[in-house]
């Protein structure tokens, strides 16, 4: 009894200090604030934070940084790029507020990139570099002015974010991303969903509110795994699909704004008994 008591001391302060003896903590990458901090450590820096920094340029130094994975260059006022080219090993680059018409050129060499910010940049069009990234997974382009999608999309995309652009319609390829788990498509101008939409076999959240649908896209009850769908303020929508029960994974279901009459909306509660519905 003794024993029990003495293991089970030895757990519960264990439990209460937050870790377990045979778990090592997640490893902080070092970085750095400063161009000035990152030379100092130029043979392990991992990650270089220079947001706000008034840049023109892509600092030169960072090539000589062999570990270097992050680069945040976000609200600069760079026009020079050139940088870029030498730092193929970048898995994550932020150039969020850095203003061009078009991406530039450079973020074809980023080849081992997964994880692309491109918000506010006043960017006119798709980034053409991004379609031929193979690892890209995360790509931002919020608050921008793209009004169309290439047929070539970053084929491994999971998480792609186009809210409060000029979108009135999807290619047929938006439904080449077979690996794509969240889309957001806030604040455009959408009228309808491509049939390909219902090809995103692992798509878990769809959030495509303050569009111009004039009815429920239908396409989305081919969405086996969707678990979100943020459908508000699309004043149009009236009614939703007979079998609207089909969507059995569906939890959270958004159709604030939608003209939908209470018969309506007490028949939407009774056909997704498992999901939260707000109107």
């Amino acid at each position: 009894m003794k024993a029990f008591f003495l293991i089970s001391a030895a757990m519960l302060a264990s439990l209460l200090s937050g870790c377990f003896s045979h778990r090592e903590a997640p490893e902080r990458p070092v970085s750095a604030a400063s161009i000035e901090e990152a030379a100092a450590c130029r043979e392990t820096v991992q990650r270089v934070v220079l947001n706000g920094a008034q840049l023109a340029s892509v600092p030169s130094e960072l090539a000589s940084m062999p570990c270097l994975a992050t680069l945040y260059l976000r609200d600069n006022a760079i026009t020079d790029f050139a940088g870029l080219a030498s730092l193929p090993a970048l898995v994550e680059l932020d150039l969020s507020g850095v203003k061009m018409e078009k991406a530039p050129a450079e973020l074809e060499a980023l080849q081992n990139l997964r994880r692309l910010y491109l918000t506010g940049c006043g960017l006119a069009e798709f980034p053409a570099p991004a379609a031929s990234m193979p690892r890209l997974e995360y790509l931002n382009l919020d608050r921008n002015r793209v009004k169309s999608l290439p047929v070539a999309l970053p084929a491994g995309l999971r998480w792609l974010r186009l809210n409060a652009n000029g979108l009135d319609a999807l290619p047929e390829s938006i439904g080449s991303l077979s690996d794509l788990r969240r889309i957001y498509l806030n604040d455009n101008a959408l009228k309808s969903l491509p049939e390909s939409f219902g090809a995103l076999a692992e798509l878990e959240d769809a959030a495509l509110s303050n569009n111009k649908f004039d009815a429920f896209p239908e396409v989305l009850l081919s969405l086996p795994k969707l678990r979100n769908l943020d459908l508000r303020g699309n004043a149009d929508i009236k009614t939703l699909p007979k079998d609207i029960g089909r969507m059995k994974a569906l939890r959270t279901l958004t159709l604030a704004g939608c003209r939908i009459p209470k018969e309506e909306r007490d028949r939407i509660r009774a056909a997704l008994p498992n999901c939260v519905v707000n109107f």
